[in-house]
């Protein structure tokens, strides 16, 4: 047990070093700040996760100095989207571009969280990992959380004391629901998995797919996402992220893979390494209160079909930053910048999920698709007008 008074203090504590954590405290950091973040996993561990970053993500890296060193870990380009439709069997595809960035990035997130959590140090935050963090007390405006390292590293519990706790730990955060944010669980909800596909050169040849194409299939059951990885030191990969809905006929992954690729025919679909997240959505009451400030996948997660999930926790962590540098501090006044901010971003959900729906519809699909095979023959200056259109009525901005 810790001894009684022996409390560290910082300026701003991170609960989970994924993206959203990271980007946080790095951002926390540069502004002169005290920082420290802890992760309950070990450092490289992998993550349910498309592993695909969004090109307006990139954009965001890049504005933040760290697009290089994600550069760096990344596996290849994603430059194209096709989609097909198990209820029609029809199909359409896509560049991947959006204002006026050409492409995405393929990188695992075991490879992504270990870069940014080594940028996070590298700015002077104290990294612990693997341990717990748990809220023990909120004292007026600062909150204080006994750590408790995992493993087998033997060292002692800790207790941080701050005037902000960002929690970015993720799918029903912990954080979040023991400072009573939570929101109510509701019955029949849904929940993602990903995985790498076995005996990936079959599937390659029976989905046509190729490097650089993310290939979607929708269906009754839900959607999933392909994307085919040719590492320079290793056989080529398939790794599979899905979204299965309360009524899909098979709930499992193995199941689901299958009866989505079953159309297909041909390859026995065989999956390694799965790992799920659910269930969803999530959306707790709030996502500020008090020295409690939320992000990432613990700020809200509802069906990210478009590949914005990354992208929407560096926005999130970036905004909540830049209202800390505005108001100088955790304030109250920053607090309420963080509440409006993320309303822009409930409201894109609620966008989002217009956009699922159109997907599952062939007739609205298609036309959507056409339509933006079009766009990508106009002029450059109607073209990034029409860019800036899509995206801002998509984000709700």
């Amino acid at each position: 047990m810790p001894r009684e008074g022996l409390v560290e203090s910082f300026e701003a504590v991170v609960v989970g070093g994924g993206p959203g954590g990271c980007l946080a405290a790095i951002g926390l950091a540069r502004l002169g700040m005290r920082v420290a973040i802890v992760d309950r996993g070990p450092l490289g561990r992998d993550k349910c996760c498309g592993h695909c970053l969004h090109p307006s993500a990139l954009r965001l890296l890049a504005r933040q100095d760290l697009l290089e060193p994600i550069l760096a870990v990344a596996s290849g380009e994603t430059v194209e989207v096709a989609s097909h439709d198990l209820l029609g069997r029809r199909s359409a595809s896509v560049p991947l571009k959006f204002e006026g960035v050409s492409g995405g990035l393929q990188v695992s997130r075991d490879r992504l969280d270990r870069r940014l959590w080594e940028l996070a140090c590298a700015e002077g935050v104290e990294g612990v990992r693997p341990a717990a963090a748990t809220l023990e007390a909120i004292d007026g405006d600062h909150a204080t959380l006994r750590i408790d390292p995992s493993g087998d590293s033997g060292a002692e519990p800790r207790r941080w004391r701050a005037p902000l706790v960002v929690a970015a730990d993720g799918l029903g955060s912990g954080i979040a629901r023991q400072a009573g944010l939570a929101g109510r669980v509701a019955a029949g909800r849904g929940f993602g998995f990903a995985a790498k596909l076995l005996d990936a050169e079959a599937v390659v040849e029976a989905l046509a797919i190729k490097p650089g194409l993310i290939q979607g299939l929708t269906g009754p059951g839900g959607c999933l996402g392909l994307v085919c990885e040719q590492p320079t030191d290793g056989p080529i990969q398939v790794h599979a992220a899905a979204l299965v809905r309360p009524g899909a006929e098979s709930r499992s992954p193995q199941g689901f893979v299958r009866s989505m690729l079953g159309a297909f025919g041909g390859a026995e679909i065989r999956l390694k390494s799965t790992l799920a997240a659910g269930p969803m959505p999530w959306r707790p009451q709030l996502v500020a209160k008090g020295p409690i400030a939320l992000v990432g996948d613990a700020a809200g997660y509802s069906s990210p079909i478009t590949g914005e999930g990354m992208l929407r926790a560096f926005e999130s962590a970036i905004g909540l930053v830049e209202a800390v540098e505005q108001h100088r501090g955790w304030t109250a006044d920053a607090a309420a910048v963080h509440l409006i901010r993320h309303r822009r971003v409930a409201w894109a959900n609620r966008r989002v999920a217009f956009v699922e729906r159109a997907w599952l519809s062939t007739e609205l699909f298609a036309i959507g698709c056409g339509v933006m095979r079009v766009a990508q023959h106009l002029p450059n200056a109607p073209r990034k007008r029409f860019e800036r259109l899509v995206v801002g009525w998509v984000r709700g901005r």
